[in-house]
């Protein structure tokens, strides 16, 4: 696919404090890619170089294949969507949408017709006459984006757009994002923290840290190719089980854990012979087994057990204190109670030896 946007080498200081490394990554047209990480990873400060509203420290800016690192704002075909919605209080839905076309000298025909599509895009037809403040937080949220789609920018940033919304409200709203960004193909910068959200959305994921690229691919990727602790541990819940490689066989390492304990891991990067690894595993990769069978196997004691909805957590600790955690889904015939003794067993295909 084509290179929508390019970022190459881009960077940004505040005299001697660096809030993005330099970076190089591409957007493809179409593309919705997530800009996740904590707080401080600098992915709004990459978003607003690439809406123009902050001057790179060094590096360019392309977009469709020109120049745009110091192109105005305004000229470069870019939509922004905040988080606190920013409609204007004292117009009507109507003339909050039309502001932007209106601003580009749009006939008042042309204004009516692309008001009532994006009306119906968003699936809010018949509240033109309202103000915002007569809206639900959600519909606020779907007038603000509607505002953005209205004059058909080339690419549109969302700046964290779900923040200020309940649970049940997000989720819904991912939903109508995920819809609209399938119907009208658009290329969408979404910045976000919460990893959730950006597994439900994305094409792709860039995980920022410390003002730099940790990881860059699929969902999926990174979700069970970590290469990192921190993407590891940041993208879903982890096992995080510490030791030392003990034997290098074709791909797979066999690590020690605790005084008694072995397992088997594949071998990412750095995972030597003797070399200290945390080994990743997924909650959901371990069971309560009975007998052997597993590739890796466990004595532990249940600390604690929850039950959230459709799944439930089983908190358990090994004979050497470390921490354990099972999920499964949740069923009525088959209860555990704390102090419990239990087998808990995974595949050396679910788990990674990260150095």
């Amino acid at each position: 696919m084509n290179a929508k946007v390019k970022f190459e080498g881009v960077g940004k200081s505040y005299g001697p404090v660096v809030a993005l490394q330099e970076v190089s990554l591409e957007v493809s047209q179409g593309e919705f890619l997530t800009l996740l990480g904590p707080s401080g990873s600098g992915k709004t400060t990459l978003l607003m170089i690439l809406a123009g509203l902050v001057e790179p420290s060094r590096g360019r800016v392309w977009i469709d294949g020109i120049d745009s690192t110091y192109t105005p704002s305004h000229q470069r075909g870019v939509g922004v969507v905040f988080q606190s919605y920013a409609l204007f209080p004292h117009l009507t839905i109507y003339e909050n949408i039309a502001f932007p076309l209106r601003m580009r000298r749009i006939s008042e025909a042309e204004v009516r017709k692309r008001v009532a599509e994006v009306l119906e895009a968003v699936r809010l037809p018949g509240v033109e006459d309202r103000v915002p403040r007569e809206l639900s937080g959600g519909q606020q949220q779907r007038i603000a984006l509607a505002r953005c789609i209205v004059y058909q920018p080339a690419i549109i940033l969302m700046d964290e757009p779900l923040g200020a919304l309940d649970k049940r409200l997000r989720e819904q709203m991912q939903l109508e994002i995920k819809r609209l960004h399938r119907e009208l193909g658009m290329t969408v910068l979404y910045v976000t923290h919460d990893q959730e959200e950006a597994m439900a959305l994305s094409d792709r994921i860039c995980l920022m840290n410390n003002g730099s690229i940790e990881q860059f691919g699929t969902p999926a990727e990174l979700y069970f190719q970590p290469i990192s602790v921190f993407s590891g541990d940041f993208l879903g819940e982890s096992n995080l089980l510490q030791g030392q490689v003990r034997e290098v066989s074709a791909g797979t390492v066999q690590v020690e854990i605790g005084p008694t304990s072995r397992i088997r891991a594949q071998a990412g990067a750095g995972a030597a012979a003797g070399a200290k690894v945390t080994c990743l595993v997924r909650p959901e990769a371990v069971q309560v087994v009975d007998g052997s069978g597993c590739d890796n196997e466990v004595e532990a004691v249940v600390q604690d057990v929850v039950v959230a909805g459709g799944v439930t957590r089983i908190y358990a600790r090994m004979g050497d204190g470390t921490r354990i955690l099972s999920v499964r889904l949740t069923s009525r015939h088959s209860q555990i109670n704390r102090g419990t003794p239990i087998r808990l067993g995974w595949s050396a295909g679910d788990t990674i030896a990260l150095s």
